[in-house]
């Protein structure tokens, strides 16, 4: 998941300086965050492309979710995949 909003990050905004990665496996799920320093947007008013939707439909398609906070000073995009655990 992380190469899309890297992607986005250094299309659409030079002035991101920090982009910081974390994956986590516990408690039977797996987690990520990704937080970068930019200049942050509006979820609800973005209109072009579908980088979003689609990590959220493909994270969806396996029980995952994906939620995004984006504010003034930058944007955070973190997920939840389940493992099954045997």
């Amino acid at each position: 998941m992380a190469p899309p909003v890297h992607q986005r990050r250094s299309r659409h905004d030079d002035r991101a300086v920090r982009l910081k990665r974390d994956v986590t496996s516990a408690n039977g799920a797996l987690t990520f965050e990704i937080v970068d320093d930019g200049v942050g947007f509006d979820p609800a008013t973005v209109t072009s492309g579908s980088g979003l939707q689609n990590m959220s439909d493909r994270l969806e398609a396996i029980g995952g979710s994906l939620t995004v906070h984006a504010r003034q000073g930058g944007t955070r995009a973190s997920g939840r995949i389940a493992i099954p655990v045997p």
